[in-house]
């Protein structure tokens, strides 16, 4: 025998699927559909948020010559080439704090809408000045309501609940709250301010410190890659606001670049100035001595020779005080090293112009270390391990240029003293000379050695004045703040969202639906969960009160259903004389009692005697669906009132005769387990064809379980409002507690288009394959 094929996809599975969707179909139509209506109402609601884009170009070469060469010597290009730094000075507290200080953005204005508030910028017919504020106030909608042409209404929440107050346009308004004036709108006439006073506006007035976290939280900085140039990106709620800040952000930036330029220029100019008045002090003098001099003492001219002692006297005393200078420079140079304020970082240029290449080295690299220390200042604190690594790299820098200016110092004092060595042998020759002529040559020596240094000092300051005139910026915006539109929130993805979760929602809610409160709706459901045999279903009908003749005699899908049940017994119980059937339900009005006359009627309509005994003491109703009196029944049989044949009440339908409950006992259960009971049923067996009994719920009233053993069939009757999976399965536990063997399920309640699929596909199949029995189909009324 070949394997059996094993499939992946089960066709029964495929149908249980398709059942699935078929009955909760709605759910996952409407779910998304709601979901998406709901999506629809939040992303009309949500804010929109705008991105402006601009980019900075660093290092730009837009410099004179001169002024390159005066700035190359500071590091200060290198600094630029530092791209990570630049991008923590743009992104540092202060800049943004600067740049929000030069725009209007402390009040938020809004327009309120039925469904939606919306923020607007410069298009209000309002404008509020803010003096003063008390601290609460800030990010708190105020309402604003324009009463008239001269006056407005603010109202707000404040401790004491709900505030309104009427001020008046174009006046400081000064409460406890606030200090502040609101401007008159403009161009008012009496048809747009009719207009005005039905418009609803809000406004929000915002501290610094929020101004601050919100701007800095949302400007971004990156590099271009390949490239020197930085991208800025800051996101907003209105795009003009946000263009305004990018622009007014890099104009702050690209002033600070400039800063630096300006005080490197302006701590040179500065210096060469200081120096210009000592020597212009000292020229003023010695020309005023030489001039008293040579009128005391009548001198016009000196000798050839006397010139010639002089000329060399002079460039060594010219050289001596070119030293004297350097020692100027580098007490300067000391200041500056042991300066313990990092504001002043920038050194006079003419520092190191005329220095040597260690110690031009050594200050570019101080300077950048400072430069680097307050960079991260911006986002740190002095007690950070980087900028107190940065702080040892300083200090030991300090020290060896302290060191190597002290070496310097001692160099140049060495070389002081062999040019006054050799100022002194000139000044031996000269004093051969008389003394008149000899002091008249010692003050023109002095005089022209202060001459050009004067000069010198002249040529310096006409550089950096020329070089002040030419300082550009080292970064240049290269596109300005441009917007890019809406970023966020993507309200397509948003609705898709939304319509996922709601059909997420809608799956959830049939599984959990399927699993814990699925009702078996078909016999497919129910012989596929139980091993029970299934005799038949009953379809849905509205009004199961009373038993119609027509009904029966007609090929209703409830007749046709009653007939596969009545045929169907022949197979479930043995073919003997005297069946009797035992009909219950778990549950109150599952259709047990309607089953039961149906069937007996339908067993009687195939010519045979049949007898339906009301045993249901709790709660009769056979009684009022037959239309029969109840004054007798079982419960006088079993007391002993009456006798059987006294109770059996003869129907409207041939063959068919019925045992009432009789009135309602005070102990029914205890008359339903009396032994006279089952003599009732053991004596009718012997006179009729089919005894069908009717008894109460049994999963709330054990009173029928006590007969099944004397009866042939039990037939459980499950309604489609009540038939789960757990009520099979306990009712499996109940009879194999009893041990039947001939029991069987009726599932009452189908919908109509259900049977109707049932019946045609399933039902009837079902019944053939059995075949028709009790002389059924004899005449087509039966």
């Amino acid at each position: 025998m070949p394997p059996k094929k094993i499939e992946i996809i089960d066709v029964a599975d495929l149908k249980k699927v398709w059942r699935i969707i078929q009955t909760n179909w709605y759910y996952i139509l409407l779910c998304p559909i709601v979901f998406w209506a709901v999506s629809f109402i939040y992303t009309y609601k949500l804010t929109d948020i705008y991105a402006a884009k601009s980019q900075v170009l660093l290092k730009s070469t837009d410099t004179y010559d001169y002024q390159s060469q005066l700035y190359k010597g500071l590091g200060y290009y290198e600094v630029y080439r530092d791209i990570t730094n630049q991008i923590r000075v743009l992104t540092s507290r202060d800049l943004i704090e600067d740049a929000l200080s030069r725009v209007d953005f402390n009040v938020s204005y809004y327009i309120v809408g039925r469904v939606k508030t919306s923020e607007a910028y410069e298009s209000l017919p309002i404008k509020v000045e803010v003096k003063r504020v008390r601290q609460e106030f800030y990010e708190k909608y105020i309402d604003l309501k324009i009463l008239n042409a001269k006056e407005y209404e603010l109202t707000f929440e404040n401790n004491e609940g709900k505030v309104k107050r009427i001020h008046r346009f174009g006046e400081f308004v000064r409460t406890p709250e606030y200090l502040l004036k609101i401007a008159k709108p403009k161009s008012i006439s009496t048809q747009s301010i009719e207009q005005l006073k039905l418009a609803e506006y809000q406004f929000v007035i915002h501290s610094d410190s929020y101004l601050l976290r919100k701007y800095k939280s949302s400007l971004s900085v990156k590099n271009v890659d390949y490239t020197s140039i930085l991208e800025l990106t800051v996101e907003d709620e209105i795009p003009e606001r946000a263009k305004t800040f990018l622009d007014t952000l890099s104009k702050v930036y690209i002033e600070y670049t400039l800063q630096s330029e300006i005080d490197i220029n302006e701590n040179t100019l500065n210096y060469i100035n200081r120096q210009l008045s000592e020597v212009t002090e000292i020229l003023n003098q010695i020309e005023g001595d030489l001039e008293r001099y040579k009128k005391q003492n009548s001198i016009l001219n000196l000798t050839k020779e006397e010139n010639q002692y002089f000329s060399e006297l002079v460039k060594f005393d010219a050289e001596r005080r070119n030293l004297l200078l350097e020692l100027k420079n580098i007490d300067a140079l000391e200041k500056y090293i042991n300066s313990s304020s990092d504001q002043e970082l920038l050194p006079p240029a003419l520092y190191i112009l005329e220095g040597d290449g260690f110690l031009k080295t050594s200050l570019n690299k101080l300077y950048s270390l400072q430069i680097e220390k307050n960079q991260n200042l911006f986002n740190a604190t002095e007690q950070n391990l980087a900028i107190n690594r940065v702080e040892q790299e300083i200090d030991l820098l300090k020290n060896n240029l302290l060191v190597y200016l002290e070496n310097t110092r001692v160099a140049i004092h060495n070389k002081i003293q062999n040019l006054e060595g050799q100022i002194g042998d000139y000044e031996n020759l000269i004093r051969g000379v008389p003394k008149a002529q000899r002091d008249i040559l010692n003050i023109e020596r002095k005089l022209q050695v202060n001459e050009k240094m004067y000069l010198f000092l002249l040529e310096k300051r006409a550089n950096t004045v020329i070089a002040r005139a030419g300082i550009l910026p080292k970064t240049k915006v290269i596109e300005s703040a441009r917007s890019v539109g809406v970023i966020r929130p993507d309200k397509t993805k948003v609705s898709y969202t939304f319509i996922g979760v709601g059909l997420t929602i809608a799956i959830i809610i049939i599984l959990i639906k399927e699993v814990f409160f699925h009702r078996i709706t078909t016999v497919r459901e129910l012989t596929e969960i139980t091993d029970i045999p299934i005799a038949g279903g009953i379809p849905f009908i509205k009004d199961q009160e009373s038993l119609s003749v027509e009904t029966l005699k007609s090929r209703s899908l409830l007749a046709e259903s009653i007939r596969n049940i009545r045929t169907n017994l022949q197979y479930l119980i043995p073919d003997q004389e005297g069946k009797t059937l035992l009909i219950t339900s778990l549950n109150p009005a599952e259709g047990k009692t309607f089953t039961s006359a149906h069937l007996a009627a339908m067993l009687a309509k195939a010519g045979k005697k049949t007898l339906l005994i009301d045993l249901d003491l709790h709660k009769p109703r056979m009684h009022k669906k037959l239309s029969l009196g109840n004054e007798q029944g079982v419960s006088t049989i079993v007391i002993g009132k009456n006798e059987i044949k006294d109770c059996v009440q003869q129907t409207a339908i041939e063959n068919l005769e019925v045992i009432t409950a009789g009135p309602v006992p005070p102990n029914p259960s205890e008359l339903l387990m009396n032994s006279k009971t089952l003599d009732i049923i053991k004596e009718c067996q012997q006179h009729y064809d089919f005894v069908i009994i009717d008894t109460p719920p049994v999963g709330l009233i054990t009173d029928g379980l006590v007969l099944l053993k004397s009866v042939d069939l039990g037939l459980f009757v499950f309604n489609t409002k009540f038939a789960t999976r757990e009520s099979v399965k306990y009712l499996e536990e109940i009879v194999g507690k009893f041990d039947l063997k001939h029991k069987a399920l009726v599932l009452n309640g189908f919908k109509f288009t259900k049977w109707k699929r049932y019946y045609g596909n399933y039902a009837y199949k079902y019944a053939y394959g059995y075949g028709y029995g009790f002389d059924y189909g004899k005449n087509e009324g039966n």
